[in-house]
């Protein structure tokens, strides 16, 4: 597990030298804006609307051009995500272990979830087989 902390880790780290943003934004960034974006657009492929993203994004726009410090909010927020990780260890899971629980595992399973429900056959587990009427010239 440590090593798939490590790793997620080093990718924020990455993102944040090569944006100029800093480790705290772009936690912030990718788990509470393109995250949620990105899930809300599949709700919306799903029910055939395009309406949850575009309002998501527009909202977190407007929100953090209002913002007198996005820095400042991304500490605060990025504070509260690490308490809420560290009351995982009253059932036994130090931070990192939280972490990749709550921050990888369950976001990828909700992602493959939403996926498979907006783009079928990008999931399909089973090669379609033609119909021999298919098949045949």
């Amino acid at each position: 597990m440590d090593w798939l902390f490590e790793s997620v880790y080093l990718l924020l780290d990455w993102l944040a030298d090569g944006t100029g943003l800093t480790y705290q934004e772009v936690n912030i960034v990718a788990y509470f804006l393109l995250l949620p974006a990105v899930y809300l657009h599949l709700i919306d492929r799903i029910f055939g609307r395009n309406f949850l993203a575009p309002t998501f994004i527009l909202i977190a726009g407007i929100s953090i051009a209002l913002m007198r410090d996005f820095t400042q909010f991304a500490g605060w927020m990025f504070d509260r995500s690490v308490d809420f990780l560290e009351s995982f260890d009253a059932i036994g899971w130090n931070y990192s272990t939280a972490s990749v629980f709550i921050c990888v595992f369950v976001p990828l399973a909700i992602f493959i979830a939403l996926l498979h429900f907006a783009y079928p056959s990008v999931l399909r587990l089973k090669p379609r087989i033609p119909s021999r009427e298919a098949r045949e010239p």
